[in-house]
């Protein structure tokens, strides 16, 4: 590839460090210190890369600390994305850091702990991992999707703007590769998941929405004059909407494509944000409580409800999740959630409504919850099975 003009017209930026080490260090033990100890402990080279962040402290902000510090906020990142409390570096790790880079040797470096992070195991930190049965990919990938591969391309579409930037043009190739590779495979997800399983279509639809959008916002937000923006935004931006060309995707254009429409038809009001989770916590310590894709948390509450959580601990959840039927209008996880738990722990929410606020004792008496009590698994599935064919209609 032919990245234009020499790096010398894009010179790297004064150093913009982020959040303090030992700073990452704590919030990444506020929200998951389980990943820390016992036996769902990181892959040894993560959990390190956390626990040397204390060294780090006096010499993170100079500028030959920088390939420590972005092993850090990697792994940082990696271990808490998929918490109910995730660490703020995007901007740091999709931007800032490559900004500090005008040389490919230093690129190279930095590219070597970004392809160490994306081979770290997803499913030791994310309960959103999307299984594909039957899946062949073409491109050599596993048959499951997930959303840590949003987070890599976010990265990874960070590196390449710069190295179009500063003309290191086998590294733009490489970065491009893996794009693409990712890309093929999450089109190929959806187009088994279609043949086998609507409501594992449903799931891969929003990944792939989810993923894509990563990628197309850090590509628009390249700097203005990154040699090639045009050409990669007409390759990448918005690849899950219509009006997208995907020049190089050909036939899987269009399952992504479709994708997106699922997504945007059936599964953006399940999976916007789940703020209202970040309160309680009892969430915060175990594996075992992390949240999967909405609307599908029966299997998640079937957990909490034979938990060895106290009642008061029960109780604080219910309240976010009652909580949070209020603050997501058009959602059912919640419902589908809090209806689990009436059916799973003894006594059901009846028992649990004195651990609540008075407020929400009485929405558990009457109204939308109580309604959504009565409705099972099978029937929330049914109305979402209608809702695709409707979308892929």
């Amino acid at each position: 590839m032919d990245t234009g003009s020499p790096g010398a017209c894009y010179p790297s930026r004064p150093v913009r460090r982020g959040v303090a080490p030992s700073l990452l260090l704590e919030q990444t033990r506020n929200t998951a210190a389980w990943a820390l100890a016992g036996a769902e402990a990181l892959r040894e080279s993560a959990r390190d890369r956390l626990l040397s962040a204390p060294a780090l402290e006096a010499r993170w902000r100079e500028p030959d600390a920088l390939f420590d510090y972005f092993g850090v906020m990697l792994a940082a990142h990696y271990t808490t994305v998929a918490t109910f409390v995730p660490t703020d570096v995007d901007t740091h790790i999709r931007y800032h850091v490559w900004q500090e880079i005008d040389d490919a040797a230093t690129l190279e470096r930095a590219l070597e702990l970004v392809d160490e992070a994306a081979g770290w195991s997803v499913r030791a930190v994310s309960a959103r991992v999307v299984d594909v049965p039957g899946l062949v990919s073409s491109v050599g990938l596993p048959p499951e999707i997930y959303g840590h591969a949003g987070e890599w391309f976010s990265v990874r579409a960070g590196a390449l703007g710069r190295a179009l930037a500063i003309g290191a043009s086998a590294h733009a190739e490489r970065l491009v590769a893996q794009i693409e590779r990712e890309l093929v495979h999450e089109a190929e997800c959806f187009a088994r998941a279609r043949a086998v399983d609507p409501l594992i279509a449903l799931q891969v639809a929003y990944t792939i929405a989810h993923n894509t959008g990563d990628l197309s916002r850090v590509i628009e937000a390249w700097p203005k004059g990154t040699p090639h923006k045009n050409e990669m935004l007409a390759r990448y931006a918005r690849l899950a909407h219509a009006e997208a060309t995907g020049a190089l995707l050909g036939e899987h254009k269009r399952e992504i494509e479709l994708a997106g429409v699922v997504n945007k038809r059936v599964m953006a009001p399940e999976n916007h944000r789940f703020f209202a989770l970040r309160e309680p916590r009892p969430l915060r310590t175990s594996r075992a409580f992390i949240l999967p894709l909405g609307p599908f948390l029966e299997g998640w509450a079937r957990v909490l409800a034979e938990s060895a959580l106290e009642p008061r601990e029960l109780g604080q959840i219910v309240t976010a999740l009652i909580h949070g039927t209020e603050s997501t209008p058009g959602s059912v996880s919640y419902l589908r959630a809090l209806a689990e738990l009436h059916r799973r722990r003894p006594g059901g929410l009846d028992a649990l409504s004195v651990e609540l606020p008075a407020r929400y004792r009485k929405l558990v008496q009457k109204g939308p919850v109580r309604d959504a009590l009565r409705i099972d698994p099978a029937q929330w599935d049914a109305r979402l099975i209608k809702a695709w064919k409707a979308a892929v209609g």
